[in-house]
């Protein structure tokens, strides 16, 4: 997979909007979360390769797929479970822990020793 220079490794902060009309087209190193009612909805951030995709996970359980979202008191998230953009796109493959990126690893599992 290609990287970009402009690779982001950790989102600067999280931002709590009421609707995706909050969102701006511009997200830079945030991450918006949507809630309405008390209930998240969406997670909306900018893909941290550099590659400029818009990406929006599902927060709803009404919905498939969906992602979790932890909030931590140093207002930080973690989102799970990882989040795969299609090899047609830029093929990024990555956690959000405490706003930071963690790329999953490119390498091939070691063959067993019998």
């Amino acid at each position: 997979m290609p990287r970009r220079e402009n690779k982001t490794s950790a989102y600067s902060s999280v931002m709590t909007v009421a609707s995706m009309d909050g969102v701006p087209k511009r997200l830079g190193d945030t991450v918006y979360l949507i809630e309405r009612g008390g209930t998240l909805r969406w997670a909306v951030l900018m893909c941290p390769c550099g590659c400029g995709k818009r990406v929006e996970a599902n927060l709803m359980r009404s919905r498939w797929p969906r992602w979790r979202v932890r909030r931590h008191q140093d207002r930080s998230i973690t989102l799970m479970p990882s989040l795969w953009l299609s090899s047609d796109d830029c093929g990024s493959h990555f956690w959000i822990y405490r706003n930071r990126v963690v790329w999953v690893s490119e390498k091939k599992p070691r063959a067993r020793r019998t």
